[in-house]
């Protein structure tokens, strides 16, 4: 997007915000925050219980809230869009600036498109916690009691995961290589044509999974780590037991995990290591761009940044 592009959309969302009142949340206004993008980390109070998030670009990304609140950071700004819903979103994901879905409570879905966000038609009323997709005709989402839906660029459709607990996030490497990891350690995978349920080697909950290529990492409750490779789901050896909800990586030698109490964790390709956070708060979600731009955000209006040397 152009550096003119990029100002008239700000002056144009600032407008839309400032005419429906979204730059509040609850009763009190929020400030747009400057980022110093020198640090390695730096957490930004800015004014919501962060979810998840999902970006194309360092300056351009989008954060998903409880009570329906939807952040944009552009430029080094952040502001409030909005939003056709109140219920809690829990998952983001998109192709690009002009196509991302976000999931919640009641079985909410909700599309951006470049402009706008709207709510889309969804076939069930259980919660949502997570979407991932191989491109703009194939996406999944996951939730409560099983819950599978696929969109296949036309209608949301509900698939049959074949478990009936709640599934808390999903990820692929293809459109026929897909997991879905849930309560009590259940995993499901989607191989093209239909999903079945696989050994985790745990009974912990699992909270989320990112992979690349054929190694899949799942993390959970009590500091659950699992690998998935050629052999099999087996034991990561995670370095906490604190609860982790969020895992990305940059590559299947540079991953990171966070969870309750500020927890942020580091995997080498060798061994997990737990680092040094500059915040106690509980962390919902970890995404990147590269591994030198990769973003944790939480409770307490926590966001805090690597730049792929320190934490």
């Amino acid at each position: 997007m152009a550096h003119n592009d990029r100002i008239r959309l700000i002056l144009t969302l600032l407008i839309l915000a400032l005419v429906a009142g979204s730059f509040s949340c609850g009763e009190k206004a929020s400030e747009p925050v400057e980022v110093d993008p020198v640090l390695s980390w730096q957490p930004m109070t800015v004014g919501a219980n962060f979810r998840d998030v999902w970006g194309t670009d360092p300056d351009t990304l989008h954060v998903v809230c409880d009570d329906g609140i939807l952040r944009y950071y552009i430029e080094g700004v952040w502001i409030d869009m909005m939003s056709p819903t109140d219920n809690d979103l829990y998952g983001i994901w998109g192709t690009s600036q002009n196509n991302i879905y976000a999931v919640g409570e009641q079985g909410t879905i909700l599309r951006y498109d470049g402009l706008h966000w709207n709510e889309v038609n969804s076939p069930t009323s259980f919660d949502l916690f997570a979407v991932w997709g191989s491109s703009e005709t194939d996406i999944f989402v996951c939730g409560g009691r099983g819950q599978i839906l696929h969109y296949d660029g036309v209608e949301w459709t509900s698939t049959f995961s074949g478990v009936q607990v709640d599934l808390n996030g999903i990820w692929g490497v293809s459109d026929s290589n897909v997991f879905a990891v849930g309560f009590s350690g259940a995993i499901v995978r989607y191989d093209g044509s239909t999903w079945s349920q696989v050994n985790s080697g745990t009974g912990q909950t699992l909270r989320d999974i990112w992979g690349l290529g054929s190694v899949f990492f799942a993390v959970g409750d009590g500091g659950v780590v699992q690998r998935y490779d050629t052999s099999g789901w087996h034991s990561g050896l995670s370095t906490t037991d604190r609860d982790l909800t969020g895992v990305w990586g940059s590559s299947i030698s540079d991953v990171y995990a966070v969870g309750e109490h500020g927890s942020l964790l580091h995997y080498d390709g060798t061994a997990w290591d737990a680092d040094p956070s500059p915040t106690d708060n509980q962390m919902h979600a970890v995404w990147g761009l590269s591994d030198d731009f990769v973003l944790a955000v939480g409770e307490s209006e926590d966001v805090v940044r690597s730049d792929g040397h320190d934490w």
